[in-house]
Order: structure tokens, then C-alpha cells, then sequence
């Protein structure tokens, strides 16, 4: 399945800036709600970050119980996208409820979600990055990750922005930055758009081609049954199952 560049241009809202968006979440609030192991390690990268990145908001038609079903198990999203050949990173749900990650230029890392609300779902995260010359750094970050509801000309649709705090451990870390900056700084807002992409394409895909997307996901192997927008598909696979049950059951292999 080839992805249209337009359909790339057509997920992208320039107009739209995430701090004209009113949403009543609290860029403290969900502080209170983290595990206590690592409230300190992701107060000090929020508060005292070395790189700060955002993205624009990206508004498309799509089911919410679909798309919250898909951020929270980051593995199936990347299964589907294996699938197709378009990414080298492999996720790994652990055990532990943390998710792992690697890819073929070195970056390693893992991730854990520290908090998820009605309309913003928070990870921290800590790894090290391959940056120019395969230059390991060890970094700590922290996203946050909006999301909302809405109609549009009677259709259901999601806005979802980030913003993604990054802290290097290491004592020289600022004169890394200065110097990486020019790299480092693209390659995370760069991430962070492909990101939200990995997750909103399938979304879109369900809500406008169904069929379509539920090859998608048997060529990926995920099983995913119950969604409204699959409720009149002739799949096999489409069945009464919860979402969110029929991510957890099925995405992992």
C-alpha cells in the first residue's frame, strides 16, 4: 500500500497552532499523578530541559476509540508500518508495561506512560541517540501529547499536537547541544512529526477506506475487532470485541 504525498499535505493544518487551541489541561496538573520512582526525573526534564521541540496541531477525520486504542499500544503501530516497509524501528511492548525501541542507525530507548488523561497523554523516556558521525547520547525526554475530539461537516474528527522535552545526561551537554544543535534539533522535531503521521494515517485510513485498512492490519498481523467504523464491514474479523481489549489481546505477537 503506497501513501499518497497528498494525503500527507491533507493531514497537515498549517493554520493551526496548538496555543490557540483551548483545551483545559494544565501544563502541571498531571505532575501529581506520575509514579513516584520518576517524578524527579521528569520534573527535571520538563523544567530543565536542554531542547524543547513542538509541532503544529494536525486535524483528520477519525474515530476516537480507534485512535486512543492505537496510542497506547505504540507496537501495533509499528507492526502496521513494518508491514509496509516503511519504518526500521521495532517496538517492543515489555512486561513491566514500559515499550523499548531500536533502530538501524543505533538509537536505542524506552518509554513509559506516565499519565493519560481525556485529551493529553504524557511518556517519559530515556535512551541514547545516534547522532552525526553514530556520536552516542544518552538523553532523558518527555512528551506531551494533546489530542481532541470534534465534528467536522458531520464527520468525526481528532486534532493532535506534541511537544517534546529532551535533556542530554551529560556534564557537557550544553556544548554538546551548541554544536549538535543544528542536527539535533531537526531530527527531533522530524521524529515527533513522524510520530503523530504513524498514528493519524491509519486512523484516517479506517475512518475513509475500512476495508482497505483492515488488510492493512491482516498483513500486519493485528486483529482489530469491535470498531464503529467496521461495524457494517463484511471483514472476518470484524466482531463485537472491545477496541481497546482487541489491541491489548492481539497487537503483540
Amino acid at each position: 500500500m503506497a501513501i499518497p504525498p497528498a494525503l500527507l499535505f491533507s493531514l497537515v493544518l498549517l493554520g493551526s497552532d496548538p496555543s490557540s487551541l483551548l483545551v483545559a489541561t494544565s501544563s502541571q496538573g498531571w505532575m501529581s499523578e506520575v509514579p513516584p520512582a520518576l517524578v524527579e526525573a521528569v520534573r527535571l526534564t520538563v523544567q530543565q530541559p536542554t531542547l524543547q521541540v513542538s509541532t503544529r496541531s494536525m486535524t483528520f477525520p477519525g474515530q476516537l476509540l480507534l485512535y486512543e486504542s492505537l496510542l497506547r499500544r505504540p507496537d501495533a503501530v509499528a507492526r502496521l508500518w513494518h508491514a509496509e516497509g516503511y519504518t526500521d524501528t521495532k517496538v517492543t511492548r515489555n512486561a513491566d508495561g514500559w515499550f523499548s525501541a531500536t533502530d538501524q542507525a543505533g538509537s536505542t530507548g524506552r518509554w513509559f506512560y506516565v499519565y493519560r488523561g481525556k485529551t493529553l497523554t504524557v511518556a517519559y523516556g530515556e535512551g541514547t541517540a545516534a547522532l552525526a558521525g553514530g556520536l552516542p547520547v544518552p538523553f532523558r525526554t518527555v512528551v506531551l501529547w494533546h489530542y481532541l475530539d470534534g465534528t467536522v461537516a458531520g464527520r468525526p474528527t481528532i486534532t493532535h499536537w506534541a511537544t517534546a522535552y529532551f535533556r542530554l545526561l551529560n556534564p557537557n551537554q550544553h556544548l554538546i547541544l551548541s554544536t549538535l544543535r543544528p542536527v539535533a534539533e531537526p531530527i527531533a522535531r522530524r521524529k515527533l512529526l513522524e510520530a503523530m503521521l504513524s498514528l493519524s494515517i491509519p486512523v484516517r485510513m479506517a475512518a475513509l477506506r475500512p476495508k482497505e485498512f483492515m488488510h492493512w492490519t491482516d498483513r500486519a498481523g493485528i486483529r482489530l475487532m469491535g470498531f464503529p467504523e467496521f461495524s457494517r464491514s463484511t471483514h472476518p474479523l470484524a466482531g463485537t470485541q472491545p477496541a481497546a481489549q482487541a489491541v491489548e489481546r492481539n497487537a503483540s505477537p
